[in-house]
């Protein structure tokens, strides 16, 4: 779907950045690749350390002719989540998409989500599929949601099966959400990100998927990069546990939003989340190690069992 600049609706891209220098031009490149006509760029950058920001600043002023609106800056760390609700609060765009400056945009993904939620009204947000590039930008996966991430895109794409399917087997890349700007009222959408959480995109879908107001659709919109210093290297024990807890808070949050078999997919994965962060506090108990490997298994299993023996009753309406 093409669209022309005159008739185009303002789309924003929200792009936080922290100490992806070797990345961010990449990144910024991909705006022009993508090629839809009427862009917002609002860049902020959250106190990186590698001049990040100097290197995106420079490049973004040289191109400011190409964009309706520039908005670049630069703060000290706040950490994602508040860094997303201030990029939110800056846009203007009717539409908006999240891109992590170390990802980037392939050509047509914004146009082929924008026509989804054309096509779709009762759609706050849509995603689509990636492809996964190392350091080198050199393609790992075709697929972040199938091949990465193992998820069944048959499923997805299916109005009555897309929230069983993220419920019990969670498959979402980072850079492939578009959202319209009401999502992120309060009143009339689902609210901006909450702060409070490190989990910022689980809960925000759990919202989402809580009003069936998320779709997909089965295209490549953008490239997701795995490397050292995003969420695929090991991080601390410390910064694991706050990791687990702060999912731990987020199903708690969102448990009693689900019934049935969509808020056992829920205990379950409470009970992982639970079972490691005790196994990290008391990583010398064999006890508690033996319950979060159990843990961490029981999930996938039951979803094959309930797909082969009770998939009638995955299409449960959300609760009021």
């Amino acid at each position: 779907m093409s669209f022309e600049p005159d008739k185009a609706p303002l789309v924003s891209v929200l792009i936080p950045a922290y100490n992806h220098r070797a990345y961010v031009i990449s990144c910024l490149e991909s705006l022009l690749v993508d090629g839809y006509p009427k862009l917002e760029v609002v860049f902020l950058d959250d106190g990186s350390s590698d001049q990040t920001f100097e290197t995106a600043s420079v490049w973004l002023h040289e191109h400011d002719g190409m964009f309706e609106r520039l908005s670049v800056k630069q703060q000290e760390n706040v950490g994602l989540c508040a860094t997303l609700n201030r990029l939110v609060d800056n846009s203007t765009g009717d539409y908006v998409v999240i891109l992590a400056s170390d990802d980037y945009l392939l050509r047509g993904g914004i146009a082929a989500r924008l026509q989804a939620l054309d096509a779709n009204p009762t759609w706050l947000a849509v995603f689509g599929d990636c492809i996964v590039v190392n350091e080198h930008s050199q393609t790992i996966h075709r697929s972040g949601i199938s091949d990465l991430y193992k998820g069944d895109k048959v499923a997805l794409v299916n109005p009555k099966r897309i929230r069983t399917e993220l419920l019990w087997n969670w498959c979402v890349p980072g850079p492939v959400l578009m959202a319209r700007r009401i999502c992120f009222d309060k009143k009339y959408g689902i609210g901006k990100y909450d702060e409070s959480l490190l989990v910022e995109d689980r809960d925000f879908y759990l919202r989402l998927l809580s009003r069936n107001a998320i779709g997909y659709i089965n295209e490549t919109v953008s490239a997701y990069r795995v490397h050292m210093h995003n969420s695929f290297s090991v991080p601390s024990l410390k910064r694991r546990l706050a990791l687990a807890q702060s999912m731990v808070s987020t199903l708690e949050k969102h448990i009693d939003r689900f019934h049935r078999l969509e808020r056992f997919a829920l205990i379950l994965e409470l009970w992982r989340y639970s079972a490691s962060a005790r196994a990290m506090v008391a990583a010398e108990n064999l006890f508690f190690r033996i319950i979060f490997v159990i843990a961490r298994n029981v999930k996938p299993i039951v979803y094959q069992l309930l797909k082969i023996f009770c998939r009638g009753w995955f299409s449960v309406p959300a609760k009021d």
